[in-house]
């Protein structure tokens, strides 16, 4: 048999919804983002409910304050203006930051029939949630005991979210017959995997000692190649490459787009052989700096020669031959062959 009591806590009804125009958040990379939300409880009986508040935050998500407001109609000015009141979240085990308990110092909200409970939350989204939709589920509790519950229309965080690698298809590269090495080629990719551009992109990449840049890098985004000297520019200043675009300013990548950067580095005959690791670096103006990314190039410096005891034979008889091979590096070469026609 039901009570008046019973009908009461059947009747308790719950919505959330988010704060226009907290719907979309641009996510700051370092900073994060904010989001707001409306609670509404609503209490149509025709006796008062004592209620608790619990919220169950995405992950990423934490409380960074609330206020309460009890009427028959939301309040025209937002918090925290009279007559929203600081409300205090119970955050203690099992309720922590991202799920946080409203229950009025433990004595619980007392809504009157026919008035409303409303909760407004601000909320930080932390800078590493990945970009989506997101949305979650608010309680309404009587006497501990979960009554009803709501998901409201979820928060949509966009932010860029960029990853960047360097490679080169030169790992190993010797001298040649004149003392020459050959350019070391190198390629550096940035992917943006998130739902918004990534503005203000620049590279910086630092070369060894005995390296450098004097021909414009092949700049192309999803495969179209830029103009070199209309659509972007270089330099090579202290060992360090730099591209940027014209006017200067940075590259915008967009949603599910790859940036590549290849370029040749010459390098001077008197580089001693050996392996060089070069890195390179992004800035960007909304999508944090990234790097480094790292590439090896182990230069090689081989002596051989050739001589003969027995300059002069005669038919019938035996020549000694002397083949000599010399490292000049200073690293240890491995599964040497020789070759002799």
């Amino acid at each position: 048999q039901n009570t008046a009591d019973d009908v009461t806590v059947s009747q308790v009804g719950i919505t959330k919804s988010v704060v226009s125009p907290y719907q979309t958040v641009v996510n700051d990379p370092v900073a994060g983002g904010v989001t707001k939300y409306l609670i509404t409880v609503s209490n149509p009986s025709r006796t008062a409910a004592t209620v608790t508040v619990d919220d169950q935050l995405p992950a990423g998500f934490t409380l960074i304050d609330a206020y309460s407001a009890i009427g028959a109609t939301q309040p025209a000015a937002n918090p925290p203006a009279a007559p929203w009141a600081a409300a205090t979240a119970n955050v203690a085990a099992p309720n922590s930051p991202n799920h946080p308990l409203f229950d009025n110092g433990g004595a619980g909200f007392t809504i009157p029939a026919g008035q409303n409970l409303y909760l407004w939350l601000d909320v930080a989204i932390a800078p590493t949630v990945i970009p989506g939709s997101y949305s979650n589920q608010a309680n309404v509790n009587i006497a501990g005991a979960r009554v009803a519950s709501f998901t409201g229309a979820p928060v949509t965080v966009t932010a860029p979210q960029l990853h960047l690698s360097k490679v080169t298809t030169t790992p190993n590269i010797g001298k040649d017959v004149y003392g020459n090495y050959s350019p070391a080629h190198y390629k550096v990719s940035v992917t943006n995997t998130g739902n918004a551009s990534a503005t203000g992109i620049k590279l910086a990449d630092t070369l060894p000692a005995g390296f450098s840049v004097n021909t414009y890098p092949v700049v192309k985004i999803n495969g179209a190649a830029l103009t070199p000297g209309v659509d972007y520019t270089y330099s090579f200043v202290a060992q360090v490459l730099t591209v940027d675009t014209i006017p200067a300013g940075g590259f915008t990548l967009p949603a599910n787009g790859q940036l590549d950067i290849e370029y040749d580095a010459q390098i001077a005959p008197a580089t001693p052989a050996g392996p060089y690791t070069n890195s390179a670096s992004i800035t960007t103006t909304n999508a944090g700096n990234h790097g480094p990314a790292s590439a090896t190039v182990t230069l090689w410096d081989v002596g051989l020669s050739k001589t003969t005891g027995t300059p002069n034979a005669n038919p019938g008889g035996t020549v000694t031959y002397t083949i000599t091979v010399v490292n000049h590096g200073a690293t240890a070469l491995a599964n040497v062959t020789v070759s002799d026609y």
